[in-house]
């Protein structure tokens, strides 16, 4: 980490910046291990039948409708929200052009 120098003495705070570190690194490297193996589960679990997973003893595991069910679901769910409801809420809010700083509207009176 990059650390501040301020007034010739080292700061204890770090500097906010989205510079790679090397915690950073080995917590990205964690997590892309972690989801490639959750995903090669997620595989096992939907290719293998099930009397070889109930003689492996995983019983337990939920049928195999929801292994294509729920990544439906949840990618209907994402266009929904990126289509529907994402631009509604650009709709929700309401300008008025004589009083708001967020415009480029210059009426002819204030040019004049």
């Amino acid at each position: 980490m990059k650390w501040r120098e301020v007034e010739g003495k080292m700061k204890n705070v770090a500097e906010h910046s989205p510079a790679p570190t090397p915690s950073r690194a080995v917590y990205g490297f964690f997590i892309y291990l972690l989801a490639i193996a959750i995903f090669l589960l997620y595989l096992v679990w939907l290719l293998l039948p099930r009397p070889l997973l109930d003689q492996m003893g995983l019983d337990f595991l939920a049928q195999k409708y929801w292994a294509v069910a729920l990544p439906i679901y949840l990618s209907v769910l994402f266009f929904t929200f990126v289509l529907i409801v994402y631009p509604s809420l650009g709709l929700l809010v309401q300008v008025d052009p004589n009083n708001s700083c967020d415009t480029d509207f210059v009426s002819r009176e204030s040019v004049l």
